[in-house]
């Protein structure tokens, strides 16, 4: 029988995972204003403007604002919609939380 922990486990890794690759994309994409990938000091968390940006393009990335304005219209009132949402963008409830919240601009990353 299958262990569910661990496909659980190995899916938010592979959430986590894009997150990562898509942070450092969005270094690429802007070019010698990003600073480039992240090396060493990429390990602690940053709070330049590059990094911010680059975590809102992510934000943006992995869950779109236009989309969730309409998913949280339909289910915003549900006791489990954080973790309703989070599954339907296959990432964490946290994230959700925070957008919703307005602690994360999704609208500056667009």
């Amino acid at each position: 029988m299958a262990d569910h922990n661990y496909f659980s486990n190995l899916i938010w890794q592979i959430a986590d995972q894009m997150f990562t690759m898509a942070h450092e994309l969005a270094h690429v994409w802007l070019g010698p204003e990003g600073e480039g990938i992240s090396g060493f000091e990429g390990l602690f968390p940053g709070n330049s403007r590059v990094e911010k940006f680059c975590d809102q393009a992510v934000d943006e990335f992995l869950v779109s604002a236009m989309e969730l304005r309409e998913y949280w219209r339909d289910i915003g009132s549900a006791p489990d919609s954080f973790e309703r949402v989070a599954r339907h963008f296959t990432v964490r409830a946290a994230l959700i939380a925070a957008t919703v919240s307005g602690q994360i601009d999704v609208e500056a990353a667009v």
